[in-house]
């Protein structure tokens, strides 16, 4: 039992003195030459604001407020370092791992890391294995999106994989090395966009490329608001941001996409379009303001909310109509997207007792101004009624035509309502159109 003790007292006294070593050491005194060597290495100044040192459980040295480049342009809360202790004594020294936490990710560290990917000429002094990151925080404009993690793998030809995500899980990404590029592989479940739109999606997969001046995505596709999407996309962020690329949608629920959107739900249905976009903007907030797109959709079976086509046809009222829905079987048409405006051309609505076709201009402001011939089977008779729309997307307002409507009103004169109101709204119309 006396050796036991002896070996336990001896263990102790090590685990004292390991503890309180790093008390007696004056780490400041290091600083200069850390930064001094880390600016070397990274080929611009460097800042460090502590530095600790602990022995236990393994020999480590942790960093704190580390700012990287002109008027620090890059910065880390900390970064932890553990050595290979064994390799201290050989000519290369190896970091089993370094521990970044609290890094914020902007457009200065993105166009940085092809450069430091790269390995330096010459015989290597130290070798790092292992990077990992905690709590990574994503500055880009006005994109903000976090915590996010990483991890990343090097070898002796630099560096090895990337894999990183957010904190929870929902969103995954691999980044491999292929020359001075990197190929990437997405993977989200339960999944928000941080920037707009918001789109919650139920799965994401996607592959592309990635370099220091931009982002090609191929083949990504989603199941999202009980439909599907598939999307290619080139994002460039040098002397500015730009992006474009292709999209097509399949049963997409179309309301939650314009919730996503900030926009009212005016419209439900399953939206089924195809068509392309572009976006180009110096800050990369503000790329949805300047969205360009062309897009022919198809929504089935939905319903037009504050909207009620039936009545603002039967009502020839000089006020206008205001509220209600219309139901319909499909909505089609192309729609043309100009930063937060809109127009809607060639759309049709089409249900059991009603016909529709018009076009409309919806301007940033939300503000509505178009034309819509309605046909509505009656038991007796087929009204025709053109109406013009104005109001706002959450109040619009549907009035007869006024030469539809002078004709009604002679029409209902000479032959009675009903049938002679149709008739005259039909050679009202006619009439305007021939004297255009």
């Amino acid at each position: 039992m006396k050796p036991l003790k002896t070996a336990l007292s001896v263990l102790v006294l090590f685990l004292v003195v390991a503890a309180l070593l790093p008390l007696a050491i004056p780490t400041s005194s290091y600083i200069p030459k850390i930064q001094e060597l880390a600016g070397e290495k990274l080929g611009e100044p460097v800042t460090v604001a502590e530095l600790g040192v602990s022995l236990l459980p393994l020999p480590s040295a942790t960093l704190k407020g580390i700012a990287i480049g002109e008027g620090q342009a890059i910065r880390v809360g900390s970064i932890t370092v553990r050595p290979d202790v064994f390799s201290l004594l050989s000519e290369t020294k190896v970091i089993r791992d370094i521990e970044l936490e609290g890094l914020e990710v902007n457009q200065a560290l993105l166009q940085r890391i092809p450069l430091w990917a790269k390995p330096a000429p010459g015989p290597k002094t130290v070798a790092v294995r292992q990077v990992a990151l905690r709590d990574v925080r994503l500055a880009l404009d006005a994109v903000k999106w976090g915590p996010l993690r990483a991890e990343v793998m090097l070898a002796e030809a630099g560096l090895e994989s990337v894999d990183l995500g957010t904190e929870d899980g929902s969103l995954r990404l691999a980044l491999r090395p292929d020359q001075e590029r990197f190929r990437l592989k997405l993977e989200g479940r339960g999944f928000t966009l941080p920037i707009k739109p918001a789109l919650a999606f139920d799965e994401l997969d996607a592959e592309g490329v990635l370099t220091k001046t931009g982002l090609e995505v191929s083949g990504l596709r989603g199941r999202l608001y009980g439909g599907g999407l598939m999307a290619s996309a080139r994002l460039d962020w040098e002397g500015g941001w730009r992006l474009k690329g292709q999209a097509r949608t399949t049963g997409v629920e179309i309301s939650k996409v314009l919730a996503a959107l900030g926009r009212p739900a005016s419209i439900s249905g399953g939206l089924h379009a195809a068509g392309s976009y572009a976006m180009a903007a110096r800050q990369a907030g503000q790329l949805p303001d300047s969205l360009r797109a062309n897009f022919r959709f198809e929504v089935k079976n939905g319903v037009l909310h504050n909207v009620d086509l039936a009545r603002a046809a039967r009502s020839f009222s000089k006020e206008g109509m205001r509220g209600g829905q219309t139901r319909f079987d499909e909505l089609t048409g192309t729609v043309q997207v100009a930063g937060k405006g809109y127009r809607l051309r060639e759309g049709r609505v089409g249900s059991g007792l009603l016909k529709a076709n018009g076009n409309l201009d919806v301007s940033p402001a939300k503000a509505l101004k178009g034309k819509v011939n309605v046909e509505l089977k009656g038991t007796a008779s087929l009204v025709a009624v053109p109406l013009e729309v104005a109001g706002t997307v959450q109040d619009p307002i549907l009035f007869p035509d006024r030469a539809a409507l002078a004709g009604a009103a002679a029409g209902t004169a000479l032959l009675g309502p009903g049938f002679g109101t149709a008739v005259g709204s039909k050679a009202g119309q006619a009439l305007e159109n021939l004297l255009k």
